[in-house]
């Protein structure tokens, strides 16, 4: 009686009853849903599709649609490069175009621009390929491979202290204008090991410098290649004044010594000294007149200065000179 009772008093649950009672537990579970992916999404202002005469949009409207047009030709403009230089980087090496310079490590010394030889500044920037014995003369001597093939006809005058001394002729001058050189062949190796580097150089630029004057031999041209030194200037076949100091007058002996007086004033105006005058370095020209010959042991020197190096030839220095350079040598033995 008491079970029946409870049954009795229990509401009658139905199915439709169950569904009615639900639908609102169903809506409050889709609305926090809803509001879980609301924080997830990203609000984005659209206007409406412009219109054909843009009559109904305002000024931000015409704004907004010209900014997306200058976007998507931004966006086309940059897929468009970057497919290109994706294409460029994918052609095989054998369909690239000829190259006009090769890389910096190939580059021959034929092939260097005179400029970058003629500059110190480029030199710094590519010294590296540039051998040493070739880079201790730039860029007071060009690189040239090929220009000693030109003056052919060698014959041998005399030795040097660091070369030798030939006659020869140029063969690109045509006919009877070809004229005789006397080209002075240094070797490299002698020069450094001597520590004359920049005695050479400054032998070829004073050489050049003062070349103009009536009683001085021009040095014509000069080169390198990569042991030797060339030094190309006029020859005079009529020799040394050494060899004819026994058939000279007074007279001539006169005239002589004031040409020397003069080449040696002019030289010393220019701020350099000679420091190696000797018969065996004055030179005779066609009308018997002197060439002074041989500035190996030129240099330059400002007004006022001293030097005091001890050079020239042994046999025709001064006593006191000598007694300089021998006392130490006689003390030791």
């Amino acid at each position: 009686m008491g079970d029946a009772d409870i049954r009795a008093t229990e509401p009658a649950i139905s199915y439709a009853n169950t569904a009615l009672d639900t639908g609102p537990l169903r809506a409050g579970y889709t609305q926090r849903g809803k509001d879980r992916r609301k924080e997830h999404l990203v609000v984005s202002f659209q206007l409406p599709p412009a219109a054909a005469d843009g009559a109904r949009l305002g000024p931000l409207g015409r704004w907004y649609h010209e900014t997306l047009a200058h976007r998507r030709c931004f966006v086309w403009l940059q897929s468009t490069l970057s497919r290109t230089i994706y294409v460029l980087r994918c052609v095989p090496p054998h369909q690239h175009s000829h190259r006009t310079r090769p890389p910096v490590a190939r580059i021959s010394r034929r092939r260097w621009h005179q400029t970058t030889l003629d500059s110190e500044a480029q030199l710094l920037k590519s010294c590296w390929p540039v051998p040493e014995q070739v880079r201790l003369f730039l860029p007071t001597f060009p690189v040239d491979e090929r220009r000693a093939h030109r003056y052919a006809e060698r014959t041998y005058v005399a030795n040097g202290a660091f070369g030798r001394v030939y006659r020869v002729r140029d063969t690109l001058a045509g006919g009877d204008s070809r004229r005789w050189y006397a080209l002075k062949v240094l070797q490299k190796s002698n020069i450094v090991l001597s520590d004359a580097v920049g005695q050479v150089r400054d032998e070829v630029k004073i050489q050049t410098v003062c070349g103009h004057h009536p009683f001085i031999v021009p040095c014509v041209d000069y080169w390198q290649d990569r042991t030797r030194l060339f030094l190309l200037s006029e020859f005079f076949g009529n020799g040394e004044l050494f060899h004819r100091l026994k058939s000279f007058t007074s007279q001539l002996v006169q005239l002589y010594v004031a040409e020397l007086a003069l080449a040696i004033d002019f030289l010393h105006n220019a701020g350099i000294i000679y420091r190696d005058l000797k018969p065996e370095n004055v030179l005779l020209d066609d009308q018997f007149h002197l060439k002074l010959i041989d500035f190996g042991l030129s240099k330059w020197l400002s007004v006022g200065s001293r030097t005091g190096t001890l050079c020239g030839t042994i046999q025709y220095m001064g006593n006191e000179t000598t007694r300089t350079i021998l006392q130490p040598i006689a003390i030791r033995y």
